[in-house]
């Protein structure tokens, strides 16, 4: 949590804060530090994607090309849609989706391609944007990740026809909740925002959501957390767990506009200090970056990007439970798997995209965020180059 966010929540919570006309502001704030026209304020990421996509008045059957390596819930959610998801493969030095994948997986229904910024680092949008205008197909930017990350000087979430971001708990701007929808095309914006009932969010604070994340990160750090975390380790219990755990973070299908009055005063707060934020974030990673030696690759940006570093991910060359049970032992809590995100190709049964297969389960996500000591960084660099020696 930033300074003072307990305080203000509990002046929230006794009414002595005057946010009447924060939703308004915090939208221009955000549109304005995108680059983008319009902000629409929606309960998640994934029901602003929803939105978009019928926004975009599209047909049954119609393709939407999808990253291999991602969110499965993405493309079940397209599915419900009446829509076909279309999976395009990935570069296994970035971990995001490959222009020439989405280029060979174009056809005469391709109407629209998702590209995702994976963990915080931008695709080649540039890339994608100029084949998707060659065909007259829509680009919809998945920056659920990568609030505050860049290409050559522009923030990610401008480029496409629209994109849409997340403020759940561990995201970039953690508001406890909500998301929000960018876009310069006007017409759409109006189409969206059409779709959106006109019930005004409740003027409550969050605290279930709070004081769950506020008891992680106390308990977290301790060595009770081991035991709680080891299970994770152990292929048979893995999935199961994680399973559990993503059904109790799913996100409201509810048709509730936005988010509260106070997840708006406090996402003007955190506006004004993320890039600080994610500075320091990026300067941990150059610290840890060094410090790994081969054959672990840390993700790879692409030249003219700037990642905000949401999750560091590298790609090691196998064993990868083995060294998660390793990392854990030493008090290193890593991720792996469906943790990080799914191999969506092969859940879908499309066995077309095998660099999206390999990364799945060569991928293993470090702990990193902008406060951490260099000391932090050497432990951790220092057993995962041990474990690979």
């Amino acid at each position: 949590m930033i300074d003072g966010e307990l305080a203000i929540t509990a002046r929230a919570f006794a009414g002595r804060v005057d946010m009447a006309s924060a939703e308004d502001a915090f939208t221009r704030a955000f549109a304005g530090y995108i680059g983008s026209a319009c902000a629409i304020p929606v309960n998640s990421g994934r029901r602003g994607l929803e939105y978009i996509l019928a926004g975009l008045s599209l047909a049954p059957g119609d393709e939407v090309i999808v990253p291999a390596y991602t969110l499965k819930d993405l493309a079940v959610r397209i599915a419900a849609l009446g829509l076909k998801p279309v999976f395009a493969d990935i570069d296994p030095a970035t971990f995001t989706m490959s222009p020439e994948s989405v280029e060979a997986k174009m056809s005469g229904r391709t109407r629209v391609i998702l590209a995702t910024h994976m963990f915080g680092a931008p695709c080649r949008i540039d890339r994608i944007m100029a084949a998707a205008l060659r065909r007259g197909i829509a680009v919809v930017e998945d920056c659920a990740h990568a609030l505050g990350a860049g290409f050559r000087g522009r923030k990610l979430g401008s480029f496409g026809r629209a994109g849409f971001f997340s403020f759940e708990t561990i995201k970039p701007l953690n508001l406890y909740g909500g998301g929000m929808i960018v876009t310069d095309d006007l017409r759409l914006a109006g189409s969206i925002r059409a779709r959106i009932p006109d019930a005004r969010p409740a003027h409550g604070v969050p605290l279930k959501k709070i004081a769950a994340s506020f008891m992680e990160r106390i308990f977290l750090p301790t060595p009770f957390a081991l035991a709680v975390l080891a299970p994770l380790s152990v292929r048979l219990l893995h999935r199961i767990l994680f399973d559990i755990y993503r059904l109790s973070q799913q996100c409201s299908r509810s048709s509730s506009r936005g988010f509260t009055s106070f997840q708006s005063y406090l996402g003007l707060l955190k506006l004004k200090s993320l890039d600080t934020r994610i500075a320091g974030r990026q300067r941990n990673a150059a610290v840890l970056q060094s410090l790994l030696r081969d054959p672990v690759k840390p993700q790879f940006v692409v030249d003219g990007g700037a990642s905000n570093y949401y999750f560091f991910v590298v790609r090691v060359p196998d064993r990868v439970w083995e060294a998660r049970r390793y990392l854990l032992l030493h008090g290193i809590d890593a991720g792996i798997c469906a943790e990080i995100a799914d191999d969506c190709a092969t859940e879908f049964g499309d066995a077309g995209c095998p660099e999206a297969a390999g990364t799945f389960g060569r991928a293993l996500q470090l702990p990193l965020h902008e406060n951490m000591k260099k000391e932090h960084l050497l432990h951790i660099a220092g057993i995962l180059n041990r474990f690979y020696s």
